[in-house]
């Protein structure tokens, strides 16, 4: 069977998330015999430039380069990952291809892809008065096709319509992939169908239950790609601020955050440093306060052997059992989060219990094979049918 892979980037170098994803899927179905083809998107300044002024979700330059692309590589099945836009599939239904759309955050149903609002919480539903005021307040570090920390109403008014052409744009699509099935409910409330649930895996052989972390100082680690609100991050540094006064045996330390007087912050570490850190930590805090559609983070954490401590945000509780892999309270709750920490720090026998089970439920529910056989079972479906 032969496959198109495109919209996401493909470089060795971004290591995480739907980039890691896209690579690893598509090795995984060369591996079982499938004719694979990978394309990064059209994604140069002239397309990003065209496609954030038009008011709809596809371009026509980019649909018939992808026309081009389909033509030359004669898929049975497209495969999309988040591209800005529906050009792709668009494309794939002008040529009669089936197409299945990947989606890793909120894009189809938020113009900005977070549904979040800094300083107000979760956004429960889009609004255009109230998305266009939230893009010219600040627009937070999304993969929105403009490199602007806001967008003024005329700027922001063309990627509100186009978010609203989505839905029209993307019911042609055969099937839709989510990572969770809070994502899935969300979507299918907001309208769209055939949506299929793949959750993310992760390597096995490379995130490794190490030795237990050595006494007297105890690691709370916070792996945050940005240090956004909707990260946690300031819940992070307002428990490091109350224990740190009455616990000596306990060091905070932050991915992407600046260092201040309790919390040590790193810089981007290396995929190598990443998981020595989780191996060198007691355990792994997610206090993320949007709807976090899938949370990667838990996940590596728990399949390097260490409990989570999470808020009950998205997708997270689908990845985190409470009281079996680690500790979730309820989002927003840095009294309930500041709890849990010190349960599991004065109950080593505890951490190491959930850190065990963590690692057995990422072997039996989480490994990239199973992640592989998921979308090879979506591509044939719909190979099938159409």
């Amino acid at each position: 069977m032969r496959v198109l892979l495109a919209g996401s980037v493909f470089r060795p170098e971004w290591t995480g998330g739907e980039p890691w994803v896209a690579r690893t899927v598509a090795n995984g179905l060369t591996a079982r015999g499938l004719d694979v083809t990978t394309h990064p998107g059209f994604h140069d300044f002239a397309s990003i430039t065209a496609l954030a002024a038009s008011p709809r979700d596809w371009d026509p330059v980019r649909v018939a380069r992808y026309r081009r692309l389909i033509e030359s590589s004669s898929p049975e099945v497209v495969l999309g990952f988040y591209d800005y836009d529906s050009s792709l599939c668009r494309a794939s239904t002008e040529a009669g291809v089936p197409y299945v759309a990947v989606v890793h955050i909120h894009w189809p149903i938020c113009p900005i892809g977070t549904r979040y609002i800094d300083g107000v919480g979760v956004c429960d539903a889009a609004g255009l008065t109230k998305c266009l005021r939230h893009m010219s307040s600040g627009v937070p570090d999304a993969r929105l096709p403009l490199g602007l920390p806001r967008l003024p109403a005329p700027l922001g008014l063309p990627v509100y319509l186009k978010f609203g052409d989505r839905p029209r744009a993307l019911r042609d699509a055969s099937a839709i992939i989510v990572l969770s099935q809070n994502m899935a409910r969300h979507m299918a409330d907001s309208g769209f169908g055939r949506l299929r649930v793949v959750p993310n895996g992760v390597d096995l052989s490379e995130l490794r239950a190490g030795p237990w972390p050595g006494a007297p100082i105890r690691t709370l680690f916070l792996p945050s790609t940005s240090q956004s609100e909707r990260k946690g991050t300031s819940d992070f540094r307002k428990i490091a601020g109350r224990l740190r006064a009455r616990r000596s045996d306990v060091r905070f330390l932050a991915t992407n955050l600046a260092s201040d007087s309790v919390v040590e912050g790193t810089g981007l570490l290396s995929r190598s440093e990443l998981l020595a850190q989780y191996a060198a930590s007691y355990a792994i805090v997610v206090p993320v306060l949007w709807e976090e559609p899938f949370g990667l983070v838990a996940l590596e954490a728990m399949a390097s052997g260490r409990p989570v401590i999470a808020y009950d945000s998205g997708a997270v509780p689908e990845i985190v059992e409470n009281e079996v892999t680690g500790l979730i309270v309820a989002r927003g709750d840095v009294a309930a989060l500041e709890r849990a920490a010190v349960r599991l720090l004065d109950d080593e026998s505890l951490a190491r219990r959930l850190g065990a089970a963590g690692r057995a439920r990422a072997e039996s529910m989480f490994g990239v094979p199973r992640m592989v056989e998921r979308y090879l079972e979506v591509i044939r479906s719909v190979a099938t049918t159409g």
